[in-house]
């Protein structure tokens, strides 16, 4: 912790000196979750710091220096009871030239342009990398971003040479509109990937609507070790009266190997506000790696308190089932996230 807030305020003395604005901030994601498994199992009983969407309970930090057309940013992550408790997420500068349109970044990037957010605990990107990455703003067609990125961890010198160094390059497009925003990524390396994803944002009541795609190792495609997948995500949410909303998720992954079945995901969503601050919810979950002759179960009731714009308490009650049981746990956990502090 002393060494996060060290690197925390060096950056920022030293980037207060050059930059007219800095700024600091961070967030939180903290819990303690009790994991029971079933009686018949080897496994123990644990507690742990544990946060029901993040994993470890950790706080995010960041701090930003920056001018009119150009600036710095460092991100950092400790993590609560780890061994290395302090990562480095990002480290990178930017810069706005042709009147703001174009923007180059370089460095660690920690911050995603081309996002499929469907669902957030589906979220894609490919352009958080260490490298260069260079987006522009289309005039013409207010809402459309497009761009590459171009990541160098991991080079070595051969891949400098002009023939190889277009086949690592990421391409990237979004378009925002007020009915609906569509995000496009296509990556040359990594075997080859691709990402689609398309949301409906205006339609009264209904909260979610899109569709999500991501394709792996397509240069690869029915290779045994590094089999090609498509994962393929359905999402539509919809207000039914002011404080009842009803969502559902379906997923499915086909693999190249053709060994593998196709895996299915099922997920059924409630929540009710009770109070002004005080919600309830349950999900119900099934998934399937073969066509649901072997399945696994989750069901989730909790409650969340609105901190306001800051974020929020929760409780949270978790029952997975597996087929056999060999899988199977009860947890329960409480915590808080506060996303601007």
């Amino acid at each position: 912790m002393k060494r996060a807030a060290f690197l925390f305020l060096l950056f920022g003395i030293i980037a207060g000196g050059a930059f007219a604005q800095v700024t600091f901030g961070g967030e939180a994601f903290v819990g303690i979750q009790l994991e029971t498994p079933f009686s018949d199992t080897n496994q123990k009983e644990t507690v742990g710091l544990t946060h029901r969407d993040e994993g470890a309970s950790k706080l995010n930090f960041f701090t930003t220096a920056s001018r009119e057309n150009y600036g710095l940013k460092l991100d950092l992550t400790y993590q609560v009871a780890a061994e290395n408790p302090v990562s480095l997420n990002g480290l990178y500068g930017w810069a706005r030239v042709l009147d703001k349109s174009m923007k180059l970044t370089l460095g660690q990037i920690s911050d995603g342009i081309w996002v499929s957010n469907l669902d957030a605990d589906h979220e894609v990107t490919f352009d958080e990398i260490s490298g260069l990455r260079v987006d522009y703003n289309v005039p013409l067609l207010k809402g459309l971003n497009i761009g590459a990125a171009f990541p160098a961890n991991g080079l070595t010198d051969e891949d400098f040479d002009l023939e190889k160094m277009p086949k690592k390059v990421i391409f990237g497009a979004s378009y925002v509109h007020y009915l609906f925003n569509a995000v496009f990524a296509y990556d040359l390396g990594s075997n080859t990937r691709m990402l689609f994803g398309f949301n409906f944002t205006g339609i009264d009541d209904l909260t979610s609507a899109g569709v999500q795609m991501k394709v792996s190792n397509m240069a690869t495609w029915e290779d045994r070790v590094y089999s090609g997948e498509i994962q393929l995500l359905e999402k539509v949410g919809y207000r039914i009266i002011r404080p009842l909303n009803v969502s559902m998720l379906f997923g499915q992954t086909i693999f190249g190997n053709p060994d593998k079945d196709v895996f299915l995901l099922f997920n059924l969503t409630t929540s009710y506000r009770l109070f002004p601050k005080l919600t309830a919810y349950v999900s119900g979950e099934i998934s399937s790696p073969d066509y649901f002759e072997t399945n696994t179960y989750k069901v989730k009731p909790g409650l969340e308190f609105s901190l306001g714009g800051m974020g929020l308490l929760y409780m949270e009650y978790e029952l997975e089932l597996a087929k056999y049981k060999t899988d199977s746990f009860h947890r329960f956990g409480i915590g808080m996230e506060i996303k601007a502090f």
